[in-house]
Parts: structure tokens; sequence; C-alpha cells
């Protein structure tokens, strides 16, 4: 079974995809290294995996954007939430998700998202999709914390990331919390929370915690799903296998059960 799961070091291919391997003894498991979520599901349409790791969001995009394309995967369920970070200056013209869309001093809003086909810019591109004003921002493929020192020093306005809410130790987060001139963004706009025509859920209104402590201060954002997902035409005893796991051992691919 081929799995397209990320870079080695990610959720995707280092949890996710390992711990499946574990249950999955009468298989032999190959990876097809990816950039993120859409590069995942461009190899899964295209035949060169049996299964994907992605995010709900980056699937919804693809989906409006390509029905005939990905119009032939299948979800077979979802592992765990993934959350929306964006961080700003707090002195910044930049503090709210609609002011991206707006003109500052002149110019366009800029946000720096990361790759190209990673989970941020697949998020962004389905927040554009819900909210078309947002595409007036320019977009810069800047990631990591690199991005984030250039926004504190005023290359940027916002910076953004997708990850695991319960990862406190995430380095962007640890980098944005770390740094006095920089805040993170709240995303409170209910016509943001969506879900696909067959029910699965894109976008959930949350509020994260920020620390793992009882009196961390909480984010207010959104959370989409790490969605597993097969093609239509695949082994029936793949599929079933696949889709049993997900239901009954959750815990284990995602690392969560309790020892």
């Amino acid at each position: 079974m081929w799995i397209a799961s990320g870079l080695p070091g990610g959720t995707y291919r280092s949890v996710y995809a390992r711990n499946l391997e574990k249950l999955m003894p009468d298989y032999k498991l190959y990876y097809r290294p990816s950039s993120g979520s859409g590069e995942n599901l461009e190899m899964l349409a295209a035949g060169d995996a049996d299964l994907a790791f992605a995010q709900a969001d980056v699937y919804a995009a693809k989906l409006a954007q390509a029905p005939e394309r990905f119009g032939g995967l299948v979800v077979l369920g979802a592992l765990a939430d993934e959350c929306v970070y964006i961080a700003h200056r707090r002195d910044g013209p930049v503090r709210e998700l609609g002011q991206l869309g707006e003109p500052v001093d002149g110019r366009p809003a800029r946000i720096a998202l990361g790759a190209v086909s990673g989970g941020m810019a697949g998020t962004w591109g389905y927040l554009t999709m819900l909210n078309p004003k947002l595409t007036q921002a320019a977009v810069d493929d800047t990631g990591d914390t690199l991005a984030l020192n250039q926004l504190a020093v005023g290359a940027f306005d916002a910076v953004g990331w997708v990850t695991d809410p319960d990862n406190y130790d995430h380095k962007m987060l640890r980098a944005a919390l770390a740094n006095d001139a920089l805040a993170l963004m709240p995303l409170k706009d209910p016509n943001l929370v969506t879900k696909l025509h067959d029910g699965t859920r894109v976008y959930d209104a949350r509020k994260v915690k920020l620390a793992d402590r009882w009196n961390a201060p909480k984010l207010e954002t959104l959370c989409t799903q790490a969605l597993v997902l097969v093609r239509d035409d695949a082994d029936p005893k793949l599929l079933n296998k696949v889709a049993d796991l997900v239901g009954l051992k959750r815990d284990v691919i995602t690392g969560r059960a309790k020892n």
C-alpha cells in the first residue's frame, strides 16, 4: 500500500502513517513524500497513492475547484483536529482576518503561508472561497520561524500555519508567544463554519488553549480535521480494513492512546 503522507518528521508521516503501519502487519506500506495535504490529494487522485492524509478544508477546496478530478475520493474518517493560527504584529495595521482583504497604506496586505502545496496554503485557498475579499492579500511562501521573524520587523502583516491544537510544543506557536511584538489573531466569523454536502465538517469554531496548564490563555479560532481518504475504486478489503482501524483505533493512530 502506498501512502501519501507528507514529509518525514511531520505528524502525518511520523505519527499517523507509522502507527497505521503497526496496525496493518499483513500489508507492506510504502510512503510518497510530499509538501502537505494538497500534494497528498493530487497523488491520490492521480493513482500514485492508495491512501492519503489531508486537511478537510484543503480537500473541500480541491473538490470545489476540480470536482471531476477529486469527486472520486472517499473519506474513510477523521483522525484529529487541526487548527488555524495567524500571527500579527501587536502594533501593526492588520489585527483581524477581514483586514487582510483591505489595502494597507495603499498596498495589499501581506501574509506568509509557507509552501504552496502545504497545509496553510490550502487553508487560505478555502478561506478565500468563503470570503472572496481575502484574495486581495499578497501571499508569500516564506514559512517557519523565518516568516515570524520577518513579520516582527514589518516584512509581512500576518503569518499563518495549521497544527494540532494539543501540540503546545509546536515551534511556530512557541516562537509567536515568545515574541512580545507578536500576537495571535482571533478568528470568530460564524460565516466560516461550514460542512460539505456529505456532512464532513470543514471548520468548527473553537477556543484552544495556548499552553498545557489549566489557566492557560485561549484563542478563538477555526479548526478543521485531518482526514483519511482513498479512491472510490480502492480494494474493498483495504477500504474496510482502514475504515475499521480509523473507527476503532483512532487514539492509537494519532498517538493519543493511554498507556
